[in-house]
């Protein structure tokens, strides 16, 4: 089950010592989806952040409101962020771990470099890659989903693809992307989050909109 949900990235909350409480009075439209679940069974939160050259401006927006985001999750939950540029890295060190105390402190210390790692070279900061991205979460939820039956995706980006001169998806690609969330998202509880930056929906390359109606209606 796939179903996705908008917001925008400017009005994030914030969170205190209360995991449970606090998820569900921050993000009440999410956790009143599968608060049962995600009570009962290990969730694994994929954030899928676009971090190219133009999304740097975003960088003292996002920061912030993700590190709470990694305080208020129960011990044993799993996160995994996955920047993405012209390409997307699903196993850069310090971004991936089972939740416990030892591993939110150094999460929270290396994400400030999200948007700054020496891993990233200009080329990988020149584009935004959407297929990369999709390709990268379908990936991750694949090696682990024996593991997680709950799994949570936040997509933070402007949902600009523009790796090969800005362009919407095409169909075929739009397909085979739905297919693969299908094929791996199957027996799994499974939600998506879109965190929008602000962009112009009426861009050449935006493309949410038809992520959200031909892959994750």
């Amino acid at each position: 089950l796939i179903a996705t949900l908008m917001f925008c990235a400017a009005f994030l909350p914030t969170f205190a010592q209360n995991p449970m409480a606090n998820l569900e009075k921050n993000y009440p439209q999410l956790t009143n989806l599968y608060r049962d679940d995600l009570g009962r069974y290990a969730a694994h939160y994929i954030f899928a952040i676009d971090v190219s050259g133009t999304m740097n401006k975003y960088a003292d927006v996002v920061i912030p409101a993700i590190k709470p985001f990694f305080q208020a999750l129960p011990t044993g939950d799993r996160v995994t962020v996955i920047p993405y540029g012209t390409d997307a890295k699903s196993s850069m060190p310090g971004f991936l771990g089972v939740i416990n105390p030892d591993f939110k402190q150094s999460l929270s210390q290396d994400i400030e470099k999200l948007y700054t790692s020496p891993n990233y070279t200009r080329e990988f900061k020149a584009y935004t890659n959407i297929m990369a991205a999709e390709e990268a979460i379908v990936d991750v939820i694949r090696a682990n989903r024996s593991d997680y039956p709950v799994v949570v995706i936040i997509q933070v980006g402007d949902f600009r693809n523009d790796v090969k001169g800005e362009r919407k998806l095409t169909q075929d690609e739009l397909a085979k992307l739905q297919n693969s969330f299908a094929g791996v998202t199957d027996g799994l509880y499974t939600r998506v989050v879109a965190l929008e930056l602000p962009v112009d929906r009426n861009a050449t390359g935006y493309c949410l909109g038809q992520l959200k109606e031909s892959v994750f209606a």
